[in-house]
């Protein structure tokens, strides 16, 4: 997926494990969005927070990722807060390598279910009604496919 910094993006072409956010796309400027280790992520203080995967639960889960040692991919999952690797993914590497989707603090970074047209915010987990324009648009990624489609 091709990221132009002046446009959002969306994670809505990775699977997570866990909860299933498979309704549900990211959408947030790419130059706010970065992969931090694990075990940095609290030295970034008030720069960077972590981006939660569920709001339904007292517990948050956050976007993790692991390398994988044998190809130039990535593992992405749904990870919980104590950064526990599931044990399906353990042999794919190290848990020091573990990285977590992270967001600078006080920018727009919204979940959008496109079925109740709500936006979630991926911080603080306020809720919103989305705008019009937002419900019509599709996706070029897969041809409108993750929304839908209206054309």
């Amino acid at each position: 997926m091709r990221a132009d910094p002046r446009n959002p993006i969306l994670l809505a072409h990775h699977e997570l494990f866990g909860p299933d956010p498979t309704s549900e796309v990211l959408l947030a400027q790419s130059d706010c969005l970065r992969w931090i280790s694990a075990s940095e992520l609290s030295s970034y203080g008030d720069s960077y927070s972590a981006v939660t995967v569920n709001t339904q639960c007292d517990q948050k889960d956050f976007i993790g990722c692991l390398p994988d040692r044998f190809s130039m991919e990535m593992k992405v999952f749904s990870v919980s807060n104590t950064f526990s690797i599931p044990d399906t993914l353990l042999s794919l590497g190290r848990r020091d390598k573990l990285h977590i989707l992270a967001c600078r603090v006080h920018v727009e970074v919204y979940w959008y279910h496109q079925q109740t047209n709500r936006l979630t915010h991926a911080i603080t987990a306020g809720e919103s009604v989305a705008p019009d324009w937002l419900e019509r648009s599709h996706c070029n990624e897969c041809d409108g496919a993750c929304w839908g489609g209206d054309e």
